[in-house]
C-alpha cells in the first residue's frame, strides 16, 4: 500500500499549493469535488465519496456552509436530513480550481504516458471497487479513459 501513498502524494505535492491559494483543505476540496461531480447529495453520500469520516464532513459542510460555498436545502419529503448543493461562488471556485490544476494533470499524462495513465486510472477504479463496493452507486461507472487525479474515486 505504501506505493498508492507514495503515488498520491506525488501527485498531491504539486495539488496542495493550488489548494492552498483557492484557500481549501484538501478535505474541503474533496467534499466540493464530490458535489460538484455528483450534484446535490445528503451528508452520508458526501461523506461516502469523499472518503472521510461522516462527523469530518460535517464539520467541513459548516465551514463550507459559513463561506457561502455550499447551500443546505431540505431533503425530500418524508427524508430525514438535507440535501447540499454548492452555491454559484462554489460552483466558481471549483472550476478555477480545477482550471489551475490542468497543467499538472497534462504533466502527469505526458510524463508517464497517456494510454498507460488510463489504464492505472481504471485499475484504480477497479480495485477500489473491489475493496469498498459501496463507493460506486448507481450514477457511477467505472471510468474509461479521463484522467482526473483529485476525484475522491480515484
Amino acid at each position: 500500500m505504501g506505493l498508492l501513498v507514495g503515488a498520491r502524494e506525488a501527485v498531491m505535492a504539486s495539488i496542495r499549493p493550488i489548494l492552498h491559494d483557492a484557500g481549501v483543505t484538501s478535505a474541503q476540496w474533496r467534499v466540493l469535488r464530490v458535489l460538484f461531480d455528483h450534484g446535490p447529495c445528503d451528508a452520508a453520500r458526501v461523506a461516502r465519496h469523499a472518503q472521510l469520516l461522516p462527523p469530518s464532513v460535517s464539520r467541513i459542510l459548516k465551514e463550507l456552509d459559513h463561506r457561502r460555498l455550499v447551500i443546505k436545502e431540505p431533503g425530500p419529503s418524508g427524508v430525514r436530513g438535507s440535501m447540499i448543493l454548492l452555491s454559484e461562488e462554489g460552483r466558481r471556485l471549483v472550476a478555477e480550481t480545477m482550471a489551475r490544476m490542468e497543467p499538472i494533470i497534462e504533466f502527469c499524462a505526458v510524463r508517464f504516458g497517456r494510454k498507460r495513465l488510463a489504464a492505472l486510472q481504471k485499475e484504480l477504479a477497479a480495485f477500489t471497487l473491489a475493496i469498498n463496493p459501496q463507493l460506486f452507486d448507481e450514477t457511477m461507472t467505472l471510468p474509461l479513459g479521463s484522467v482526473d487525479f483529485d476525484s475522491p474515486e480515484v
